[in-house]
């Protein structure tokens, strides 16, 4: 039986992490060495042979086996040895069979995991390489230079296998001792980089031959249950509940003093099926961190999804870091098709609400470049059964984005847009003529409405922002109103709201040949008289413009505006065929980040409205696109 000690909680979870820390840091050090290395071999074989054939992996393999066996060892030996001291007692028998039961069951299979996932991500350079026309250094020098073999994937390779083998250590050591009634808690850094589902599990107790249910949310929405045998259990909590993970598992006897608990309630020993339901995280369902990122990276995140439904946002830790640029002689962009793609946001072009929603478009083409990248690797069945669904619709075929294989859907968008022009909206110039009487009318019925009476002048604005073709009232309330209790209209305004209830009611449509005509432009200039004192006016200027573009990419400009009709129809891109009609992929990736503008915006549902009103199929569609890819694991992958 097990002598009565002493614990204190906190200060055992700190001694945990200092350990980890110290642990993690020798493991990182090695393995960036070692990747270094292994990138100057796999340049140096493509240079060789003018192709892969991952002889290098063998000795990166060896490496990386001798190099996790020994640091395992030395984890769970130093883990051991604190847990033992702690209760001082002296088995190093327990110790030396755990340390041979984890190499033995987890070092080949790590080892085989990492080099998989190196071997696809070299595949992929090599594949952009040859698609983009490049020579055999070119190739080789992308290959040195490939995610798989950057610092920060030695770094998390090292906390996770550090975390996961002083969790296991800690575990099994604990089944020497000789514990009356042993139970395990588990342990929560309690910061603000705490998943929130553990920290509502910090302090729950278990007995020691349970497991801890773990609430862990899904994509989509709502929770599952993760049955855990310790924290950083990754065979059965995977990757949402290891990677990147500072909670720790004490193990103690329950007739132990148990001191330093969190200010929470009391966390009474109880069976894991009469565990109370986990409390709902703080943060909403879904959204749990922008995942691996840069600094720089990270802080984009945070300005430009601050107010954004929770879905879309937590798409952002499915994906691998992205260097951001700042470049002000250079427009924004994403750049593709490189070994190191970056985005490029102007500092001095863009600021506040317009920077956020541009930031969102660009790292919307790079989700749908990487997404495009791996179709191959069968992560979706609904996806791949897309891709072959349009085998025989190419006409040219580049492998590139992955928004293309919805081309049916917009296609289906692109004809109701063009039925609608004929039916229902003005595409031709403006007819003057027209708006002359609309506005005399106007006169009659508003008479010297400039210099009316603020109440007279009220009546007038929703009278200009009532019902009409395009945009209804309700959805004017939502998005732009006029406070005329602070002063009265400016002439301008007068002037902009006639005109727009014109085009809103006529139903003039933007494209070229009318742009500044139609109902999404007037009512974009009518946002810059008044802007001041509601965000509503300040970020609509985007949004409508992302809205306009996001039609104009699906009807290539018949209706909507965006980037010039040559940017749709150059003859290099990827580009499939379907009843005439031609979608490329600029189409299909411009419409893409676009929803996702739009789909992240302050004003999400009114703008997810007005795309199911001019084209459902396309917006439908990409949201499919959407949920599958939340149910990728995390983009950094083992």
């Amino acid at each position: 039986m097990a002598e009565k000690i002493r614990i204190n909680i906190r200060k055992d979870y700190k001694e945990q992490l200092k350990l980890y820390l110290n642990l993690s840091k020798s493991l990182n050090a090695k393995l960036k060495k070692l990747f270094n290395k292994t990138a100057r071999q796999a340049e140096k074989e493509y240079i060789e042979f003018g192709d892969m054939y991952y002889y290098f992996l063998e000795d990166f393999g060896n490496s990386f086996y001798k190099i996790l066996a020994n640091h395992y060892r030395a984890v769970i030996t130093a883990s051991g040895e604190r847990l033992l001291k702690q209760r001082e007692k002296k088995q190093e028998s327990a110790i030396d069979i755990a340390v041979a039961k984890y190499i033995q069951e987890v070092t080949a299979t790590k080892v085989t995991e990492v080099s998989e996932t190196t071997k696809k991500s070299i595949r992929k350079s090599i594949k952009r390489g040859i698609a983009e026309g490049e020579s055999i250094p070119t190739i080789a020098k992308d290959i040195r230079q490939n995610n798989a073999f950057k610092p920060y994937r030695a770094t998390m390779i090292a906390r996770t296998e550090t975390h996961s083998a002083m969790n296991y250590g800690n575990h099994e050591i604990s089944k020497s001792l000789d514990f009356d009634k042993p139970v395990k808690s588990w342990g929560s850094a309690l910061d603000a980089r705490t998943r929130s589902w553990h920290r509502a599990m910090n302090g729950t107790t278990v007995a020691r031959d349970e497991m801890f249910k773990v609430l862990t949310p899904v994509a989509g929405g709502g929770f599952t249950k993760r049955r855990m045998n310790f924290t950083g259990d990754y065979q059965n909590g995977g990757a949402l509940n290891v990677i990147n993970c500072r909670c720790f598992t004490l193990y103690y006897d329950s007739a132990d003093d148990v001191i330093g608990a969190s200010p929470e309630p009391d966390n009474p020993v109880v069976s894991v099926d009469d565990m109370p339901p986990v409390p709902e995280p703080k943060i909403p369902v879904g959204f749990v961190g922008f995942g691996n990122t840069t600094k720089l990276e990270q802080k984009y995140h945070e300005d430009s999804w601050n107010d954004s439904p929770e879905k879309y946002k937590a798409m952002v830790a499915k994906f691998a870091p992205i260097t951001i640029r700042q470049r002000n002689n250079q427009g924004a962009f994403y750049q593709g098709g490189i070994a190191e793609p970056y985005i490029n946001i102007p500092n001095k072009t863009y600021k506040g609400y317009d920077k956020q929603a541009c930031f969102v478009h660009e790292y919307a083409h790079y989700m749908d470049n990487e997404i495009g990248s791996i179709i191959g690797a069968g992560f979706s069945k609904k996806i791949n059964k897309r891709a072959k669904d349009l085998e025989d619709s190419y006409v040219i075929r580049r492998e590139r984005m992955a928004s293309l294989y919805y081309a049916k859907e917009m296609v289906k968008d692109a004809k109701k847009v063009n039925e609608n022009i004929k039916n229902k909206y003005y595409i031709s110039a403006l007819d003057k003529d027209d708006l002359k009487k609309f506005e005399k009318d106007i006169e009659i019925k508003y008479p010297d409405i400039y210099n009316q009476s603020r109440e007279k002048q009220k009546e007038f604005v929703e009278a200009m922002l009532s019902d009409g073709k395009f945009f209804s009232k309700d959805d004017l309330k939502q998005m732009f109103f006029f406070d005329t209790n602070k002063r009265k209209l400016l002439p301008q305004e007068i002037d902009g709201l006639i005109a727009f209830r014109h085009a809103n009611i006529r139903g003039i449509v933007d494209n070229y040949q009318n742009y500044g005509e139609g109902v999404i432009a007037r009512l974009k200039y009518l946002t810059e008289y008044r802007s001041v004192g509601t965000e509503y006016t300040i970020n609509l200027r985007s949004n409508l413009g992302e809205l306009a573009d996001y039609i104009g990419a699906i009807s290539t400009n018949t209706f909507g505006y965006g980037h010039r009709t040559s940017y749709y129809k150059n003859q290099r891109l990827e580009t499939v065929r379907i009843d005439d009609i031609y979608i490329s992929d600029h189409n299909s990736t411009e419409a893409f980040a676009e929803y996702m503008a739009l789909s992240a915006s302050p004003q999400s549902e009114l703008f997810r409205k007005k795309m199911t009103d001019f084209a459902p199929n396309t917006k439908e569609g990409f949201d499919e696109l959407v949920d599958e890819i939340l149910t990728l694991k995390d983009a950094s992958p083992l």
